[in-house]
């Protein structure tokens, strides 16, 4: 199963605005489809139990099984209650406990507790693991989405967790009441003269976020920039194309955008980046996802900036949220993306200019030691 971490708010994706109404139909296939109208038929005249014939529960095991054979992780059924949630995250908003966490051998583990939600009320720290979810058990879960989307719910309400914490054997169960969660994108830390700029997520803001955090930046006499990118699942592709022209001059690619018909579209920076000049290290690590893979991956080709830490997730593909009649909707992957230099990451993942297995501060100790004047 791949490794990715999410906020307890968006999957791993970097996406298009999603469709509205139904997809056109593809030519020739439709003989096929027949099939499953006159399997339904024969089971609805003939079926020996038909209280077991559920017609929501079936449609969704027919998608589920269609999308399924594709092979691809990134294109995948969500049910109405957790699409209605997903695109609430895309606003940095949600209900939950306020962590984000990485799956792990089954296993959620939390990577970032934010201060004064109830994941910290509650002691919570990076590190502890999420074992089950109101008595279902994350390794049962299909993928991290589902496992992070049954950890939120309405503002109020009370989710059950079992959780095993760091340096204990056994897990406990904890109650937590979700609250409402507010993520901000990018934060500022200053460490001396070199500003420490982590971008924790793309959000539909985070351009304008990011501009304003690099403003501050430049206006309090920073000599360089880190820029964090470790545990950063991505987002919208128009988001992720203009934060990462901050840092560009104009008309160097941001990215390429591969689509089915093997065409292919560059994607340019319109202007001189805000941050295109002050010298930077960019730090990734393998739950680096999607979006924020395409911004390490254009500063990297562009030379713009060194990138450290360890390989990144492989999430190459652009996708989009098509919404279904039911409230439902699919993930559907509509294109492959390609770095500036023609890189397939997709599978691959991003290799870093300097691999290192620091975590945490000791990183971004080690790219304040690289930043200093030689």
């Amino acid at each position: 199963m791949r490794r990715l971490a999410f906020a307890l708010a968006l999957a791993a994706l970097l996406f298009v605005i999603p469709l509205q109404g139904c997809l056109p139909t593809t030519s020739g296939a439709t003989g096929g489809l027949e099939s499953v109208s006159e399997v339904w038929d024969y089971l609805g005249r003939e079926y020996v139990e038909p209280a077991k014939l559920n017609p929501q529960e079936m449609s969704r095991a027919a998608i589920e099984g269609m999308l399924g054979k594709l092979n691809d992780p990134w294109t995948y059924y969500i049910d109405p209650s957790t699409y209605q949630l997903q695109q609430k995250s895309l606003q940095g908003l949600y209900y939950g406990i306020g962590a984000r966490v990485s799956l792990d051998e089954g296993n959620l583990t939390l990577v970032t507790v934010f201060p004064d939600s109830p994941a910290d009320k509650a002691g919570l720290k990076a590190g502890d693991s999420i074992r089950a979810v109101n008595g279902e058990p994350v390794s049962g879960m299909a993928n991290v989405q589902e496992a992070v989307l049954k950890v939120q719910g309405p503002k109020g309400t009370t989710v059950k967790l079992l959780v095993l914490r760091v340096g204990q054997t056994q897990p406990q169960e904890m109650s937590l009441v979700r609250a409402e969660i507010k993520v901000p994108s990018a934060t500022l830390a200053k460490r001396g003269d070199i500003a420490l700029v982590s971008l924790l997520q793309f959000t539909d803001r985070s351009d304008v976020e990011m501009r304003l955090v690099l403003t501050e930046v430049l206006n309090t006499g920073s000599r360089a920039l880190i820029l964090d990118l470790r545990d950063n699942p991505g987002g919208p592709l128009e988001t992720v194309v203009n934060t990462t022209s901050l840092f560009l001059k104009k008309g160097q690619i941001v990215l390429t955008v591969a689509d089915r018909a093997g065409g292919k579209s560059d994607r340019k920076a319109s202007d001189d980046g805000l941050a295109s000049a002050i010298p930077m290290v960019v730090l990734v690590n393998q739950h680096s996802a999607s979006g924020s893979e395409v911004l390490a991956g254009a500063l990297q080709d562009h030379k713009r900036a060194i990138v450290a830490g360890s390989k990144t997730t492989g999430k190459g593909s652009v996708n989009r949220f098509v919404p279904l009649k039911d409230g439902s909707a699919i993930s559907i992957t509509i294109a492959r993306w390609l770095t500036p230099s023609g890189r397939l990451i997709e599978g691959n993942g991003l290799v870093p200019d300097v691999a290192s297995e620091l975590q945490g501060e000791e990183l971004v100790s080690w790219a304040i030691e690289y930043l200093k004047p030689k």
